[in-house]
């Protein structure tokens, strides 16, 4: 789980999805000026400028990122261990955020902890400061994987990055078989004149959110956040709250953690105008009713990546988080990134395979299901050609240029004929299994798509207007099948790797 406020105490679609008799697709030929797609590089590209190099020991899982006085830390879950379980480990920085990381000892698990839940280890920390005491406050959880038998406790120090100042205060939350909640995966946010807070929860009923009364006790109603009620078992835990602007943003981790390379944690993310939602993704779902756009999912090497926290210094959101590396026997690690952001909507760029997404570029689209690319019929410069896939060449009828639209919206140019023309939903329907089309651009929502990252080099274009999305109709993998626009599922159909054309 993680975090909030600032913390300076100094500053495929399945064969059955389109049920459409469709007859055999003729044969296409692109037409156009002839352009080269750069290959992805056998070795990785420099990193982006918003990922921040560390250095060190990151061996840190549900990192909680602090800085205090000149000194960066990182307070992070417990190793298991059946006979002695292990606190919070305390990474510090001896120079910036980059490192170099060093591990400073464990805070001690208490032994209310130990008697009450049989603990393996301690959780997911939460650290923040309290002007009003000049203390700071940990948040931790105690619980067993997969049960609600779990508790939310709370330390205090005036010294945080040294494990023996900590002085623990006891259990603060509880829950169990009589709760719709799993007090785990603590987040406290600070809201000024509208008061403290605290989200917690862990699959079961969902992610919940209560107002406190002062740093250690809580009042007026619990608020259910988020939720995933149509996915089995509810894999939605680790929220963190932030406030930039006139948004509050809510992050949480969506699936399977703790399995190594085989875990299949990613970041979720909405916002609303109000501390207590309804949080809204870029769809405008409700993350209570099951919405959630991605904003970090697997990347080259850097898989299950999750248990996020977010750090605030001046105008700089910086995401803390776990992965596990798939160059390193899947051993988990803490990474850092600066957040960038398109018209209020966050995100983070990452020079590894498929995500460097250039604003402006062009690119083609080559289907995950059937390797082959997004292509215009004939090449025919007119609106209302219709799109189909094809084999992957070099030709402009391939070649779309990605254009920002409003609120981390885009629209898809294509580069035939005078560039003119746009990918389009027919009439703006939101039926599935609308045509796809090129179509005069315009300013208008049938032309506007959302790119969902996908994880592993792939995204997913959902259409502003219709929510649907760019479809490759049954998963075909012959030349000429149809595109058109599905329902959103997890298949492969539906996932496109862009691929730099300039």
């Amino acid at each position: 789980m993680k975090h909030s406020t600032t913390k300076s105490a100094t500053s495929a679609m399945s064969v059955l999805a389109l049920c459409l008799a469709l007859g055999a697709c003729g044969g296409t030929k692109d037409g156009g000026a002839d352009t080269t797609a750069k290959q992805e590089p056998a070795t990785p590209a420099p990193m982006a400028a918003s990922v921040v190099g560390l250095s060190g020991d990151l061996s840190a899982h549900d990192p909680s990122l602090i800085k205090a006085g000149n000194s960066y830390c990182v307070f992070s879950t417990g190793n298991e261990n059946v006979s002695n379980p292990e606190g919070v480990r305390i990474l510090r920085s001896s120079g910036g955020l980059n490192g170099n990381w060093s591990f400073q000892g464990n805070i001690p698990a208490p032994q209310w902890a130990k008697s009450n839940y049989g603990i393996r280890n301690i959780w997911a920390p939460d650290v923040n400061f309290n002007a009003a005491d000049g203390k700071w406050y940990m948040y931790y959880a105690a619980s067993q994987f997969g049960t609600k038998n779990s508790a939310i406790g709370v330390a205090t120090s005036t010294d945080p990055c040294s494990p023996s100042s900590w002085t623990d205060l006891g259990p603060i939350l509880s829950s169990g078989a009589n709760t719709d909640f799993n007090a785990i995966d603590p987040a406290f946010f600070d809201d000024g004149a509208n008061g403290r807070w605290m989200a917690w929860g862990s699959f079961f009923g969902g992610l919940k959110l209560q107002k406190m009364n002062g740093m250690t006790g809580f009042t007026g109603p619990i608020t259910t956040i988020a939720s995933r009620p149509t996915v089995s078992g509810n894999p939605n835990e680790a929220p963190t709250i932030f406030k930039r602007g006139a948004y509050y943003y809510l992050l949480v981790s969506w699936d399977g953690c703790c399995n190594g390379v085989n875990s299949t944690y990613k970041v979720a993310m909405g916002r609303a105008t109000s501390i207590t939602g309804p949080y809204l993704d870029k769809n405008g779902v409700r993350m209570d009713q099951g919405g959630g756009t991605i904003l970090l999912n697997r990347r080259a090497n850097k898989i299950g990546q999750g248990g996020q926290d977010i750090y605030i210094e001046g105008s700089n959101y910086y995401m803390v988080h776990h992965y596990y590396d798939g160059n390193d026997s899947g051993r988990w690690k803490m990474d850092v990134k600066l957040l960038e952001w398109n018209t209020n909507w966050p995100y983070t760029s990452e020079a590894t395979a498929g995500y460097a997404i250039a604003p402006n570029a062009s690119y083609r689209l080559v289907n995950q299901s059937s390797n082959l690319c997004l292509d215009i019929e004939n090449g025919v410069a007119s609106p209302d050609s219709q799109i189909r896939q094809w084999q992957c060449n070099g030709l402009a009828a391939q070649n779309f240029r990605l254009e920002p639209m409003s609120d981390g919206f885009y629209r898809l140019r294509s580069m035939i004929g005078n560039q003119d023309l746009c990918l389009d939903i027919a009439n703006g329907s939101a039926t599935p299994g609308t045509d796809v089309r090129l179509w005069s651009c315009n300013s208008l929502f049938a032309q506007n798509w959302h790119l969902e990252d996908m994880g592993n080099g792939f995204h997913r274009l959902i259409g502003e207007q219709s929510l649907l999305a760019l479809d490759n109709v049954n998963g075909n993998t012959n030349w000429g099948n149809e595109i058109r626009t599905w329902s959103i599922n997890g298949y492969a159909p539906q996932n496109w790797r862009l691929e730099r054309m300039n």
